[in-house]
C-alpha cells in the first residue's frame, strides 16, 4: 500500500512541477508576443516618418508575473525535494528497523537453540541415569 501512495504523491508533485513549467513557458510566449507588437508599432512609426509620440502596446507579462512564475516553480521544486527526502528517510528507517528485527531474530534463535540443546543434554543424562538405575535394580534382584 505504501508504494501506491508514494507513487501517487510523486505523480501529483510531478504534475505540479509540469504545470509550473508550462505556466512559465506560456508567460515567455506572451512576452515574445508583446515584444513583436512593440516592434510592429515602432516599424509603423518609422514608415510614417513622424517624430510624434509612438503609441506602444502595454507588455502583457510584467516583472511581477515572471517573479511569481519563478517562485511557484521553485516552490514546487522544493516541495518535491522535501517529499523525496522524507521518502528516502522513511525507507532508510524501515530498512534499519528490518535489520534490527533480523538481528534480534538471529540472536533469539541462537538462544533458543542453546536452551533446547541444554534441555536435550539434561534429558539425555536423566535417561542414562534412569537406565543405569533400572539396570542396577534388575541386577540386584537377580
Amino acid at each position: 500500500m505504501f508504494n501506491v501512495i508514494g507513487f501517487m504523491h510523486i505523480l501529483y508533485y510531478s504534475v505540479l512541477y509540469l504545470k509550473a513549467q508550462t505556466e512559465e513557458e506560456s508567460g515567455i510566449t506572451a512576452l515574445e508576443q508583446s515584444n513583436d507588437e512593440v516592434a510592429l508599432a515602432l516599424d509603423k512609426a518609422e514608415l510614417a516618418g513622424s517624430e510624434t509620440q509612438v503609441e506602444l502596446p502595454a507588455t502583457r507579462v510584467k516583472r511581477g508575473a515572471r517573479r511569481a512564475i519563478r517562485r511557484r516553480k521553485s516552490l514546487a521544486r522544493r516541495k518535491l525535494q522535501r517529499r523525496r527526502n522524507h521518502a528516502r528517510r522513511h525507507a532508510k528507517n524501515i530498512r534499519r528497523a528490518a535489520a534490527k528485527r533480523a538481528r534480534h531474530h538471529r540472536r533469539a534463535s541462537l538462544v533458543r537453540r542453546r536452551s533446547i540443546a541444554r534441555r536435550h543434554r539434561r534429558h539425555r543424562l536423566a535417561r542414562r541415569i534412569r537406565a543405569r538405575r533400572a539396570r542396577l535394580n534388575r541386577a540386584s534382584r537377580g
